[in-house]
């Protein structure tokens, strides 16, 4: 659904709560990245970057229409009708003033995991593992180059997920002699959770302004640290050297010592869990998040 159909809830006085999981108010193509790098060209409803930069998949046309379409939204002022726009991150959120949104219509309220349906494991065997998309974005090459300066071919990574990178990413790894790297592919949800429960910690190396993401908040729901790159709404989710470890987007180097810290220190490793399962039970639950997105509606119908 476009942001048409805006306009027509207004005219029936119905108000408009809107969550965001990109930066599509924003950003012509939602993600604030052109040619594989962050960008905020944009920024002061400049869309014609877009065009110029061909951020659409390096398109001329489409990303001309993006620019286009942006340009139409806002002179229509749909963006302006919501009543209360979501941010699953505080990052979203100050992102979304920087660029014009109003603060009073903007509420923070993270993503939330159901631990019922999350098994704890606080023992591991000798792996650990990157899950998610295979595009440039997310780092998966910084992760490779970091794993081949370890030198320890005993303890393994599995790579669970699929994508346009990911031949490049496996001729990369096979240039690099990573024998203990495992590309496996998407896995079943059934799959995904038994690799999970049994690996010693999970990796999130993003270079791109991640908003909340749930492969972190289900990491920990499992009793697994998760060593998460400095960028977006990432370190809002970790709590260094508490449950996990954050590390410089991007450097090869300062993610290579975080790994070699989780796999030489274990018993760190699993009392780092172990705090990362309580703050689940204790913060991320869906108990909160309900009554939050509750207190959000009560508002909204107060005003109106």
């Amino acid at each position: 659904i476009s942001p048409a159909i805006l306009p027509v809830i207004k005219e029936y006085d119905i108000p408009i709560v809107q969550t965001l999981h990109d930066y599509k108010p924003i950003c012509p193509t939602y993600s604030l990245v052109s040619k594989g790098k962050i960008c905020e060209h944009c920024k002061g409803k400049h869309f014609y970057h877009a065009a110029l930069q061909r951020c659409n998949h390096g398109s001329l046309s489409a990303s001309l229409l993006n620019s286009v379409e942006m340009y139409l939204h806002h002179a229509f002022g749909w963006y302006a009708l919501p009543d209360v726009y979501i941010t699953p991150s505080d990052f979203m959120r100050l992102k979304m003033i920087e660029f014009g949104i109003p603060a009073g219509k903007l509420v923070h309220i993270p993503n939330f995991v159901d631990i019922r349906k999350h098994p704890y494991n606080n023992d591991s065997d000798n792996y650990f593992v990157y899950v998610g998309r295979l595009v440039p974005i997310k780092g998966v090459k910084t992760l490779l180059l970091a794993v081949k300066r370890i030198q320890r071919t005993n303890v393994r990574l599995l790579i669970i997920g699929d994508g346009p990178q990911r031949v490049e990413l496996e001729t990369l790894a096979t240039q690099l002699e990573l024998e203990n790297v495992k590309f496996l592919g998407y896995q079943s949800e059934e799959n995904l959770k038994a690799l999970m429960l049994n690996a010693m910690f999970s990796i999130l190396p993003s270079e791109w302004y991640e908003n909340c993401p749930m492969s972190v908040l289900e990491s920990m729901a499992m009793g697994k640290p998760v060593i998460g790159a400095r960028i977006g709404g990432i370190p809002e989710l970790i709590d260094h050297e508490t449950d996990g470890l954050l590390f410089e987007s991007g450097n090869v180097a300062d993610l290579a010592s975080k790994i070699e810290f989780l796999i030489t220190d274990r018993q760190r490793c699993r009392d780092m869990g172990r705090t990362a399962r309580e703050k689940m039970v204790s913060r991320n639950n869906p108990e909160q998040h309900y009554q939050a997105i509750l207190d959000v509606y009560h508002c909204v119908m107060r005003r109106k």
